[in-house]
């Protein structure tokens, strides 16, 4: 699919001889930057049963890739046909509005509560099909919206070779105040797009930085419930059981899960310094190791994807920026170099970028640096952006801004392309999101 057909390419070229043809076809490229995404086409599901269907599939799919900044999904208006079956596809329809992939599929209630769901993904002008699946019994209506992530998974991962990520879960927290009692502290859980959001943690004292364990078993998070200074405790996703892990004396911030979710590193104030430390939170006495010692504030740890060293920040010259350490300790080293302050880091799942909280003279906003030219690119426009954290495939970031005193979350690509607002409750201030990694689903065609 992301070959650039020959006859295409022929076409491109009479348009750039024929520079007056404004109707002419061109071509995307998807992976040379040129701000654009491949152009598909996702036509809305048939439903075979009575009345609306009960999940507005091809809206969730569509939502899904707009999301990604990789395609751009093709208006409906635009539709010469809408197929919900191979034998009823008509390619030319497809291909006279340039998409460059096609998906359709359709809805049959069955008994027992149950759907069968039947969907195709297509590449036009190949005329093949190149992914989808049919006779799949989905045993509740509640899961046609894991279904449509699914989908998008699939969807990415046959068109641009990029791994899954919509069929995860973000935690996050939302404040709530209530004039009878003052704030209210939620750590919640829902899905990547923000929907069907559930409650796991509510408090009157300050909750913040929640952090999965890979393993998506145990969600690390900071709470001020003891004595008002912060400690870290862990919630268990099974059972919903809370234990405190970090039980020492000062405070505890910024828990981050190891690769191999055996560790927690953490930025502990142990007499009056604020340094880094790895925390075996599954061992009676809770082993503790030290890493930085330096008079300055180290925190907000956070692990290279082969678990081999971790980055933080630290002003220790001066003023907030990115050091990076081996887990088996020695000097550290500073990454960053440009702007005023950079803080909040994080490596993409193939450890060639570093996300962050970056200002450059316009207040905090999330930029992404690159390990190997060393440049940093800027993508919100915000002055109080923060607690960046990558999708499950590094094509997308999930980040807190505040705007009118309240703080919202936002969902933006990596490429800069689309900005996504979630939603939440009249009154909600949300904050501190934390993406999970992914749920491991077998899909069968």
């Amino acid at each position: 699919m992301r070959r650039i057909r020959l006859c295409f390419v022929f076409v491109c070229l009479i348009y750039l001889l024929l520079p007056f043809r404004v109707n002419a076809v061109v071509t995307i490229d998807i992976t040379g930057g040129l701000g654009s995404g491949m152009p598909i086409a996702v036509v809305p599901f048939e439903w075979q049963g009575k009345g609306a269907p009960p999940v507005d599939l091809a809206k969730i799919v569509t939502a899904d890739l707009t999301r990604s900044g990789r395609f751009d999904v093709l208006p409906i208006r635009d539709y010469l046909s809408r197929p919900s079956h191979h034998s009823e596809v008509q390619f030319k329809d497809w291909q006279l509005i340039k998409a460059e992939a096609l998906i359709f599929g359709r809805l049959k209630p069955i008994a027992g509560n149950r759907i069968q769901i039947e969907w195709q993904l297509w590449d036009v002008f190949g005329e093949k099909r190149i992914g989808g699946y049919a006779e799949r019994i989905v045993h509740e209506q509640s899961q046609l919206r894991k279904k449509a992530h699914q989908i998008s998974d699939r969807t990415i991962k046959e068109l641009i070779g990029q791994g899954a990520e919509f069929d995860s879960s973000m935690a996050y927290v939302c404040v709530e105040q209530i004039a009878s009692r003052g704030p209210l502290y939620r750590l919640l859980v829902a899905d990547s797009d923000g929907f069907a959001p559930q409650e796991v943690v509510k408090d009157s004292n300050v909750i913040g930085s929640p952090s999965w364990s890979p393993d998506r078993k145990y969600i690390a998070f900071v709470s001020y419930s003891e004595q008002k200074s912060p400690k870290v405790f862990v919630y268990e996703t099974a059972t919903g059981k809370v234990t405190k892990v970090a039980d020492f004396k000062g405070s505890a911030h910024a828990p981050s899960w190891s690769p191999n979710s055996r560790l927690i590193a953490l930025s502990l104030s142990i007499n009056m310094n604020r340094d880094i430390y790895l925390l075996d939170p599954f061992t009676k006495n809770q082993k503790l190791t030290r890493l930085t010692r330096h008079s300055a504030a180290d925190t907000s740890p956070s692990w290279a994807p082969n678990g081999r060293s971790l980055l933080f920040t630290s002003d220790r010259s001066g003023r907030p920026q990115i050091y990076r350490i081996p887990v088996t300790g020695g000097n550290p080293v500073r990454i960053t170099f440009q702007g005023r302050e950079n803080s909040r880091a994080s490596f993409d799942p193939d450890a060639k970028t570093i996300v962050m909280v970056t200002n450059q003279g316009n207040g905090d906003q999330i930029g992404v640096f690159s390990l190997s030219n060393k440049q940093m690119r800027i993508l919100t426009g915000g002055r109080l952006d923060e607690s960046p954290t990558f999708s499950p495939n590094g094509s997308m970031i999930l980040y807190s801004t505040k705007r009118g005193g309240r703080a919202f979350l936002e969902i933006v690509s990596t490429n800069g392309r689309n900005t996504y607002p979630l939603k939440f409750k009249q009154g909600f201030s949300c904050h501190s999101p934390a993406w999970s990694p992914l749920i491991d689903v077998k899909e069968t065609n």
